[in-house]
């Protein structure tokens, strides 16, 4: 029988460890990986690359095998700059989060929300008509000196004093790349929940179904911008939606 990940592609070689308890989903002739009895994922941001003694440590300290390491050298909320600051989730939505690899692409949405959400100024300005919120543009910080990329979040202007308040968010590219490519693999994987629930696929056809996920997951990944990410989900979509029903 087939040992396939949640989403699909090949489990890899030596992933599962002997004398431990692991739950598969039995569909179709074929078994998908889940995880260990209690689905558990995890995201540290840091400013370098833990070796494998760390790394052993941290899986024997917070008890998880599957931790995601976000490292970013520069990051104000690194571990090396601020200590741990831990963040459990569970229960509500969470629940709907079936396997390891979910749960792990998960906690590196929230740990991108929890911290590049909250590196955010305000400043008075001048009132310039045509900015808008999403915008991103650049501005040198008066006490320091230094210069950064934000993304406008809100504009409180006023016409009669011709200034306007704004509210900015730094902008990281990589995170957000990575925010997005999250969104994209949950909306396809989404997609193809909603049409093996709703409609009966031969058996040719549902593997060209599965084929299709687990080459626009690929491709999604691979992606090198936003722009990018939205056109390889529309058009795998559409692929999805085009395989014949029975």
């Amino acid at each position: 029988m087939p040992l396939l990940t949640s989403s699909g592609n090949i489990l890899e070689e030596n992933i599962l460890s002997k004398n431990t308890s692991y739950c598969f989903k039995y569909y179709k002739g074929k078994f998908y990986y889940l995880g260990q009895f209690q689905v558990h994922g995890m995201c540290i941001e840091t400013a370098k690359e833990p070796n494998d003694k760390e790394k052993s440590e941290h899986k024997k300290k917070y008890n998880c095998e599957n931790i995601y390491y976000s490292v970013e050298p520069d990051s104000p909320y690194c571990i090396e700059k601020i200590g741990e600051r831990i963040q459990v989730l569970s229960g509500d939505s969470y629940d709907n989060i079936y396997s390891d690899e979910l749960a792990v692409e998960r906690a590196k949405w929230e740990n991108w929300k929890k911290t590049r959400r909250q590196e955010t100024i305000s400043i008075e300005m001048i009132d310039i008509p045509w900015l808008d919120v999403n915008c991103k543009i650049e501005y040198t910080s008066y006490i320091d000196g230094e210069t950064h990329q934000y993304i406008v979040k809100s504009i409180n202007s006023s016409t009669s004093q011709g200034t306007m308040s704004v509210e900015l968010m730094r902008f990281y590219p990589l995170y957000i790349l990575d925010a997005k490519r999250y969104e994209a693999v949950n909306k396809l994987n989404n997609h193809k929940q909603y049409l093996i629930e709703t409609y009966i696929y031969s058996k040719p056809n549902f593997d060209l179904l599965e084929k299709y996920v687990s080459d626009g997951i690929t491709e999604i990944y691979d992606a090198d911008n936003t722009d990018d990410i939205k056109t390889i989900l529309i058009s795998y979509e559409k692929k999805l939606k085009a395989i014949p029903t029975n």
